[in-house]
């Protein structure tokens, strides 16, 4: 009896439990969507993961698979080669080459540069008239594209007396030298103002004062295949100048 007293107060207990027990039931089965929809975007967030690392791995096995490149320097150092654009020319490298090619191409004397050897000259035909021009002017030009090579001559040669070789000189003082400036994938500008000197024995100094707008383009540079200790001086500076890459393209008026 008391076994079947304690069962009687069951009803009210197994009302609540079974009550309960619905409203449990009930809540399961209305929070299924939600939480099938965090499962499948944590499974989506683990798949893009794995993707980035995927494609982390291939990039960092392509490039530890890039072979390493070495170049011997004159000394016999070896160091390794970093790659970049072919068409890049830092700031330095460009006005250097334009200083000195500006002296090449206005600091006239009888002797070849870099040794007391008599200049030539070289012969340089212009409105049916031949004229003789310094080595360092004709050097010079090999540095200027084909189509304004010729006008860029020109206007110089009038300039030069013919009696340079005899009795004159001439020099010359870069007072200026812009910042290059990057105008194309391969192109470069600088602006220059330069005084030009003219001595000639028995005339007064003749001074000129150069301001002009140079465009430089980038090209590939010059690597000679052979070191020969017998090229001329002359011809070791042209070629210096060639393995900077830089070939003049146009010169145009600067005002500053």
């Amino acid at each position: 009896m008391l076994a079947n007293n304690n069962y009687t107060e069951d009803p009210l207990i197994s009302g609540e439990i079974t009550e309960t027990s619905t409203s449990q039931s009930a809540k399961y089965v209305g929070n299924e969507t939600p939480l099938t929809s965090s499962f499948f975007i944590i499974c989506a967030i683990a798949g893009v993961l794995a993707i980035a690392n995927l494609i982390l791995i291939y990039s960092l096995l392509r490039a530890n698979s890039k072979p390493t490149t070495f170049v011997q320097l004159n000394d016999g150092t070896a160091i390794q080669a970093v790659e970049s654009d072919v068409f890049v020319r830092h700031e330095e490298v460009i006005k250097e080459t334009t200083r000195t090619f500006l002296t090449m191409l206005w600091q006239w004397d009888n002797t070849l540069p870099g040794s007391n050897e008599e200049d030539p000259g070289f012969q340089f035909a212009f409105d049916n008239q031949q004229y003789t021009i310094p080595s360092t002017v004709y050097w010079a030009s090999q540095l200027i594209e084909g189509s304004i090579s010729t006008a860029l001559l020109s206007e110089i040669v009038q300039q030069i007396p013919q009696n340079i070789f005899e009795t004159g000189e001439s020099d010359l003082h870069v007072q200026f030298l812009s910042t290059p400036r990057k105008v194309g994938r391969d192109l470069y500008e600088i602006d220059v103002i330069a005084t030009h000197s003219l001595r000639i024995q028995g005339q007064l100094d003749k001074k000129t004062i150069l301001k002009k707008t140079f465009v430089w383009q980038a090209v590939l540079p010059y690597l000679p295949l052979t070191q020969d200790d017998t090229t001329s001086a002359m011809r070791r500076l042209l070629m210096n100048l060639q393995q900077s890459g830089l070939v003049l393209v146009e010169a145009k008026p600067y005002n500053p």
